[in-house]
């Protein structure tokens, strides 16, 4: 349960972490398909990365998502876990961009490794960057 609720035009910190510290990402592969997947999984239509169509653009792709969920602000993948600096666009944004994110890298990660189960060790922890102070400490680290 969160302290408090996502609201529109407001900076969240995100982060998670493997389970049972486990490494989320063994190569450079895995840091890709996980970049790949916070521009896909921003919109709110549904994506399936093996059907989008050979030589799309970025730009071309863009109204194949839908509208943003969120502005990404930052991000950073370390070994075992990641973070990133979100500001929410409509209601719901966060977290079904959350939800888009995780499902699809568990799966992709599952099905590279042959392995079942969770990745991640629970739903991700969030942060609400209210204060200027914090925002410059996230772009600094």
């Amino acid at each position: 349960m969160r302290n408090h609720k996502f609201v529109v035009n407001e900076f969240y910190h995100l982060y998670s972490r493997g389970v049972e510290k486990r490494p989320i990402f063994l190569d450079s592969a895995d840091h890709d398909r996980f970049i790949k997947l916070l521009f896909h999984c921003n919109g709110t239509e549904s994506v399936n990365i093996r059907a989008i169509r050979k030589g799309l653009t970025f730009v071309d792709f863009l109204d194949e998502r839908g509208e943003n969920l969120v502005d990404i602000g930052a991000y950073c993948l370390m070994p075992n876990h990641f973070h990133l600096l979100l500001k929410q666009r409509q209601d719901l944004g966060v977290s079904k961009f959350m939800q888009k994110v995780l499902t699809a890298y568990t799966m992709y990660f599952n099905t590279r490794y042959e392995r079942s189960g969770r990745l991640f060790s629970s739903s991700f922890k969030s942060k609400h960057a209210n204060e200027d102070r914090y925002l410059k400490y996230l772009f600094e680290t």
